[in-house]
């Protein structure tokens, strides 16, 4: 039986360090292309094929045991710096930054707000930072970019208008409604309205709005209730909807509603409902929707770093998306179950 060869064998044998020739079959651009080229050979010639999931445990595990600098996956930012800005933001930055630890990956930002900062500019600092994949987040995902994507993975991280398509971890947004709107039939509400701002609607496909209208469609006894569609806060708007459509409950609102509606003299839940589709540990007690978020996060690291083993740079041919399912998260501002 002949024994398949390593690369540590193979990299002795070409007479290069074993990182070297791991970098090699990665066509990292930081080699000379002869270099890359002979060592691909090499590879080819001797049979050697990769386990992308044994590489990617087996180099963090080299990494973490000799003290290796860990090698960078990149984070466009524009708006708001990592680490910075809203807690929602915070904690995607704490979660891929664990998430690529674990995978032997640091996570370096790409501030493209900087003075004088050009697509050119940024390009040369990915290349000589030999950084190999690249998360665009949802605070930057929305805008288009020249950049050059030739030599890194990509992934974005929700539901983004993005050009050219990239692969893409999202949450699932059509189930996530249904989910929601399945427990509130299960409470026995009949009048569940929707708000939704623009901007969601956007960044989520519109898929909020097609379980909303599917639902109803094959629940006929369920009202008919307009979406409250706005761009922005809209609160005085929103509470003459309440009051002349007379919805049960609200889905899509957030957590500060509770107080903004007892002002006005409703009693939550007993007159009015309330589903965040986004319930976040730093909230007041809400019911509604937990996305997974973290779980969307630290997808986003696996499927770069799942790439770069695999040697796959680039625009993809045939993108892929990675959906999460969330889960039901009791709360006070729902009635409980029939």
């Amino acid at each position: 039986m002949t024994l398949s060869p390593t690369l540590r064998s193979l990299a002795k044998k070409a007479g290069v360090h074993h990182t070297t020739f791991s970098r090699a079959l990665r066509n990292d651009p930081r080699l000379p292309e002869a270099t890359r080229l002979r060592l691909q050979s090499l590879a080819a010639n001797a049979g050697y094929r990769s386990d992308a999931l044994a590489t990617r445990y087996m180099t963090a595990l080299q990494r973490g045991k000799s003290g290796q600098q860990q090698e960078s996956l990149g984070v466009l930012t524009c708006d708001v710096h990592l680490g910075e800005g809203p807690e929602p933001f915070q904690a995607f930055c704490r979660n891929i930054s664990q998430r690529a630890s674990e995978l032997g990956y640091r996570i370096e930002e790409l501030w493209t707000a900087e003075p004088g900062m050009t697509t050119s500019r940024m390009n040369k600092i990915i290349l000589t930072r030999g950084i190999e994949g690249l998360i665009i987040p949802p605070t930057f995902a929305g805008r288009h970019t020249l950049l050059n994507l030739s030599n890194v993975a990509s992934v974005l991280h929700s539901h983004a208008i993005w050009r050219p398509r990239l692969h893409r971890v999202e949450a699932h947004n059509f189930q996530n409604m249904l989910l929601v709107l399945r427990e509130l039939l299960r409470r026995k509400y009949d009048r569940i309205g929707l708000m939704l701002f623009n901007e969601i609607g956007e960044s989520t496909g519109h898929e909020w709005e097609g379980a909303y209208d599917y639902y109803h469609a094959r629940h006929l006894r369920l009202a008919r209730i307009p979406v409250f569609a706005c761009r922005g806060f809209q609160d005085e708007q929103l509470l003459q909807w309440v009051k002349t459509h007379r919805p049960q409950v609200i889905v899509g609102a957030y957590p500060y509603h509770s107080d903004f509606f007892r002002k006005k003299g409703f009693r939550v839940p007993e007159d009015l409902g309330l589903v965040s589709m986004g319930v976040h540990a730093w909230d007041p007690p809400t019911a509604g929707l937990n996305m997974q978020a973290q779980e969307i996060d630290r997808a986003s690291v696996d499927v770069v770093v799942a790439q770069i083993n695999q040697n796959e740079k680039g625009i993809p041919a045939v993108p892929r998306d990675t959906l999460i399912e969330g889960t039901w998260h009791e709360g006070p501002t729902v009635r409980p179950p029939s």
